[in-house]
């Protein structure tokens, strides 16, 4: 029985543990969670009993930076990254519950030790990593998303595509719209400038405005020399009009961020752009889905539905929460209502997790 906790700073060392779990996509590499290190600390917590190993990518927040909780300086909370991490193992869930049992309680005793209150993470919802965790906390399936199978034909693939997809793709080419793969910088600030106009048009809360530097690090991330992001821009009537930036590690092709240029909504140009990327995978990886990701929280929206249109293939995304400290959690949410109540705030409304974190 052995653990260790790796910092994001010793890069070989949580590669190398990813790496021999065989099950794992980029949210679960160093680098992208350096991008998240603003948050907290990340780190990579790793145990393994002989040949099976289990790993779990978490970040590390300070509950004394939340307003007024400041008393409660020797307490943390746990989170994840954005996208899809969660637990990664190479055990055999039928032959090695034993395994996953001594794991826990001793996940358990570390995180109770340290002062851990609570634990947020999303999970994958391809690897399916919920059913890694036992007896921690509650695991909430929220909705669904869409992959496209890549161990399918392009024939097959494309049959799948909804009439309405296939005769705006058509229409697009027909209007000489072509999709150019190139990770160059005037290519990079093209994108960069239309993802925030998107993300002005739609509303988007301050979160999903990343700094610059966030993309090119994007681009700049590598697994065993060979670059994770491709950027694909969709050109029409001599500019850029939609692109996105698309990962491709381990069994895995994600769609990460999108944009669209507002006069050309109507003409869904992001469609050519999920129909070249398609082609490009089947062509250039040895991926076995194309994950497109869900609508809006997950939820069964228009953005979800447009998605809908590429494949019938679903997976069931789920989010895991786990009080770690109950009466500390407790002792926390009373803290934090006192404070707003003082300020004379209103105690905001809604399942948020954790409930001390309530703006």
């Amino acid at each position: 029985m052995k653990y260790e906790i790796i910092s994001a700073e010793q890069t070989e060392k949580w590669k190398n543990a990813i790496k021999k779990t065989g099950n794992y996509d980029f949210y679960h590499l160093p680098e992208y969670h350096k991008l998240h290190a603003t948050e907290g600390n990340p780190i990579l917590f790793v145990y393994k009993e002989d040949s099976n190993i289990i790993a779990l990518p978490l970040i590390v927040r300070k509950i004394d930076s939340i307003q007024g909780l400041e008393a409660f300086s020797q307490y943390f909370d746990v989170t994840s990254v954005y996208g899809y991490p969660g637990p990664v193992s190479n055990c055999n869930l039928l032959q090695d519950s034993g395994f996953l049992k001594r794991f826990w309680k001793l996940f358990h005793e570390i995180a109770k030790s340290s002062g851990w209150v609570t634990l947020f993470s999303r999970l994958h919802p391809i690897l399916e990593n919920h059913r890694l965790i036992q007896d921690s906390g509650d695991i909430v399936p929220v909705g669904e998303t869409v992959s496209i199978d890549l161990s399918e034909s392009s024939k097959e693939q494309w049959k799948h595509y909804s009439t309405n997809h296939k005769r705006n793709i058509k229409k697009l080419i027909n209007e000489g719209a072509e999709v150019l793969k190139e990770n160059s910088e005037a290519n990079l600030d093209a994108f960069i400038e239309l993802y925030y106009q998107t993300m002005e048009r739609v509303g988007a809360t301050s979160y999903y405005f990343f700094p610059k530097r966030y993309f090119q690090d994007l681009l700049d991330m590598t697994l065993d020399g060979e670059p994770i992001f491709h950027l694909f821009l969709c050109k029409m009537d001599g500019m850029i009009v939609s692109g996105g930036l698309f990962s491709y590690c381990n069994r895995f092709v994600q769609y990460h961020l999108g944009a669209t240029h507002g006069q050309y909504l109507k003409k869904a140009p992001i469609k050519l752009v999920f129909d070249r990327v398609r082609l490009w995978a089947l062509e250039n990886t040895e991926a076995k889905f194309f994950h497109l990701g869900g609508g809006v929280g997950c939820q069964n929206d228009s953005l979800f539905r447009f998605k809908a249109g590429f494949s019938p293939l679903r997976h069931r995304f789920h989010i895991w929460k786990w009080v770690i400290l109950p009466d500390l959690y407790r002792n926390l949410i009373e803290a934090k209502e006192k404070w707003l109540q003082k300020k004379e705030l209103k105690i905001p409304e809604g399942n948020y997790f954790p409930e001390y974190r309530i703006d």
